[in-house]
């Protein structure tokens, strides 16, 4: 799921201590790494900004930057890869070469002092160590960055039940349960993953993101972080106070929500 998902519109009649709400929950999920991963190499440095995949279109997105102390940064610098990730290539946001020697992998040819590169692949790739090299002042030189895992996918996370979450419609204060929850899979090779999730917000005229958000309680059911298979349970609810209604306009709401898994 790549894109997020129109709320349905509720019609209520407004009266003085009311209105009526109707929310349909849209979600995405992402894969990413834990945190950014960089190195310096001579006067350039190269850091994976992300890795994240995208559901709808089947496709993991690498970005990186590559920042150096003139323009261009180098005269090139080439991503150490293999040929199933040679071969799950479909996108790249600047012209690249496919090269075996200084390195075997992506060689890209930058234009700036401060660039960034967008690598999509199709299907999903977890990331690991990969040998990165910059081409600079007649010399190439090698180190390693976070790159695509060629041994396969060793973290992912999907939905399996609950990809749109409805709510009754708030009609006065109260606690309101979502109808249905989120079953996400957790699949990883190594132990001691974390589980998060962000949402934004979309709302009417005169609403206010931060009281949607205020209001919006999810739940993330008791799970092993352990290597293997996890199914996690999620619940939703939304927890209206009467002062709330002044900033909840009846319309059209949209609320996406990014789950990450990821490795320390």
């Amino acid at each position: 799921m790549g894109t997020k998902k129109q709320m349905s519109e509720g019609r209520g009649a407004r009266c003085a201590r009311a209105v009526t709400l109707g929310i349909v929950l849209g979600l995405l999920v992402a894969v990413a790494s834990s945190a950014a991963s960089s190195v310096t190499i001579g006067s350039v440095t190269i850091t994976l900004l992300s890795s994240r995949y995208y559901a709808r279109g089947d496709y993991t997105r690498f970005a990186y930057e590559v920042k150096g102390e003139s323009t261009p940064s180098c005269a090139y610098w080439i991503l150490g890869s293999c040929d199933e990730f040679r071969d799950a290539l479909w996108w790249t946001s600047e012209a690249f070469e496919w090269v075996t020697t200084p390195l075997y992998g992506l060689k890209v040819t930058p234009s700036k002092k401060k660039q960034t590169f967008n690598i999509d692949a199709t299907g999903r790739w977890s990331v690991a160590a990969a040998p990165v090299g910059v081409y600079s002042g007649g010399h190439f030189h090698q180190g390693w960055v976070d790159g695509p895992a060629c041994s396969g996918s060793s973290l992912s996370v999907q939905v399996t039940a609950g990809a749109d979450v409805v709510f009754p419609q708030v009609t006065g204060p109260g606690l309101f349960q979502a109808f249905n929850s989120t079953t996400l899979r957790v699949q990883s090779t190594s132990p001691g993953w974390t589980l998060s999730s962000v949402a934004t917000f979309v709302v009417p005229a005169g609403g206010s993101e931060a009281v949607v958000a205020r209001i919006l309680e999810i739940t993330v059911g008791s799970h092993s972080n352990a290597a293997g298979t996890t199914d996690v349970s999620v619940g939703y609810a939304l927890r209206v106070a009467q002062e709330d209604f002044g900033s909840l306009p009846e319309g059209t709401y949209e609320i996406a929500i990014t789950y990450t898994v990821a490795l320390d």
